[in-house]
């Protein structure tokens, strides 16, 4: 049996808008096939799709991957939903959900896509008590994966007012969803980015050579100037350049360039974002740009207020179904089709505030316009090496401070002392126990009591010369770490090696007592039986 022969017994209709496969989901591309029409149909699948509601952080292998429409995870929420609304077109799914929302909800919806909603009314004391009941949202939590970890490495960042604040606004303050998203978003951050950056404000350098490359070449754009004439920013995502290899590039990219816009921006924050993804002129039936927004718009502290995909291709037609109905009821409300050519599809878009040349895609060719976007870059470029620069000076002035000093979190070659997983995880402490694993843990065994602490002292000399300082928590966390003396230091790598010896069972905790007799010391032996009765038990090492 061939594989086109093979394909087609495994045909399915999803949601009677077109023909389906259920393709098993793997990183590379399918080979070709032909289907109705003759239509090219490569189903490319980008493999697991990061699951935000697991406690765990690795479920991708630490790599961000996307979900592809033809995954069985995507095809088993269509069908789900599809039964449970008995509903197997998505535009009368959309129209029973509208009617199912109230007046206010249905006519908000509307307004917001539409760019004339009226912004919430905030107060400092409606403020103040949101962030309260969120805190206690938190804490109530559990299974919290990075959240945890970025509370443990830098609590001023993570309870900072104005960032917890964003992701309120995010949600239209609403308690229990934006907790959810800040879980959602330290969980995306961490597989994206890593520990590194964390708990800190992203810089080219969290990119590699393949994602500044993309970046470079326009694929993906929002700036300060793109914005549409209610002055919400415009994001845009140009489907030609995003293929099945760049689907990791594309998200860091995008995480980037979405933060540099909202960072300390309260009317972006209020606003929300616009999201335009052109695939016209795309001849393949997957695009990773599908599965790429949904995510996003559940992990970023920015609101999704329209999400608008422009494709020419009627192979779409049925991806585009499925996807609609696999998609969350708050994306789906939110999502606009615009199908034709370019120059249709972007006069339509004209009809929901946004400007035709606010789109940085030439409609006469249909390739990207990146004179603006690459000079922006070029400034963003320049503020982040003044900030490094800056960052460099207070850290060497600290370092030639006679007084102690407090640093906001520890960087990933610092040594930081404490007790639980976060520490025990931490990047330094990793590699700090692999040192002493493959370098001292038998010259440590071996050597005189003596020489013991001689060791200590190499091995924090040792931490010294990569650059790395041994930190513990200031009595107000919120103040962040200190860094420690030399002795502490010491006790700090002594306690490792230890813990070392006490997992593989070769610590030895030996009591020493001098054997004491009636007769050699004058006592009576009711003395002699009460002492043997309270050494009872103890590891007797005689002198004698």
């Amino acid at each position: 049996m061939t594989d086109s022969t093979a394909r087609h017994k495994r045909r399915r209709d999803i949601s009677g808008a077109g023909t389906f496969f259920r393709c098993p989901a793997v990183c590379q591309p399918d080979p070709a096939v032909v289907v109705d029409g003759g239509v090219d149909m490569s189903a490319r699948n980008a493999a697991t799709a990061i699951d935000l509601s697991s406690d765990s952080d690795t479920s991708s292998g630490g790599r961000m991957c996307w979900p592809s429409p033809w995954d069985p995870q995507y095809v088993e929420k269509a069908e789900v939903r599809r039964k449970k609304a008995k509903i197997s077109d998505p535009d009368r799914l959309i129209a029973e959900e509208l009617n199912s929302l109230s007046l206010e909800s249905r006519t908000r919806n509307f307004e917001e896509i539409h760019g004339v909603a009226t912004l919430i009314e905030e107060t400092e004391e409606s403020i103040q008590r949101d962030l309260e009941l969120l805190d206690e949202k938190l804490d109530k939590l559990r299974k919290r994966g990075a959240y945890d970890t970025a509370l443990f490495l830098s609590p001023k960042f993570v309870k900072d007012p104005k960032f917890r604040l964003s992701f309120l606004r995010s949600e239209e303050f609403n308690i229990d969803k934006a907790a959810i998203r800040m879980i959602n978003y330290f969980r995306a951050k961490h597989l994206l980015f890593g520990d590194d950056a964390l708990v800190r404000t992203l810089t080219m350098k969290d990119l590699d050579d393949i994602d500044k490359e993309y970046m470079r070449l326009g694929a993906v754009q929002i700036t300060p100037d793109m914005r549409d004439r209610r002055g919400r920013y415009v994001y845009t995502s140009y489907g030609k350049y995003n293929d099945y290899k760049s689907i990791e590039s594309s998200t860091r990219v995008a995480w980037y360039l979405i933060e540099k816009i909202i960072q300390n921006n309260d009317e972006a924050q209020r606003h929300g974002l616009v999201v335009i993804m052109d695939i016209i002129d795309d001849k393949h039936v997957y695009n990773p740009l599908f599965g790429k927004s949904s995510t996003l718009s559940k992990c970023m502290r920015i609101r999704h207020v329209g999400v608008h995909l422009c494709y020419d291709q009627p192979a779409y037609s049925p991806v585009i179904s499925l996807l609609r109905l696999a998609i969350s009821q708050e994306s789906r409300l939110r999502m606009r089709i615009h199908f034709g050519s370019r120059t249709e599809c972007y006069y339509d878009l004209q009809t929901y505030a946004i400007a035709t040349d606010v789109i940085p895609i030439s409609q006469v060719d249909g390739t990207p316009k990146t004179a603006e976007f690459l000079e922006y870059l070029e400034c963003l470029k320049e503020e982040e090496a003044r900030a490094q620069s800056e960052m460099e000076e207070r850290r060497r002035k600290q370092q030639q401070s006679i007084h102690p000093i407090c640093i906001d979190r520890p960087d990933p070659k610092d040594i930081v002392l404490g007790k639980g997983r976060p520490s025990h995880n931490f990047s330094g402490n990793v590699r700090l126990s692999e040192i002493i694993d493959a370098t001292y843990l038998d010259m440590y065994e071996q050597c005189r009591h003596g020489d013991k602490g001689a060791i200590c002292d190499e091995i924090v000399q040792h931490v010294h010369g990569w650059g790395g300082r041994f930190l513990k928590r200031c009595e107000n966390e919120l103040d962040g770490w200190l860094v420690v003396t030399n002795e502490e230091a010491r006790g700090k790598v002594s306690h490792t090696i230890r813990s070392k010896f006490k997992a593989q069972g070769k610590l030895r905790r030996p009591t020493f007592t001098v054997g004491v007799s009636a007769s050699s010391s004058g006592v009576g032996g009711r003395d002699a039986n009460a002492a043997g009765s309270r050494n009872r038990g103890r590891v007797r090492v005689s002198n004698t």
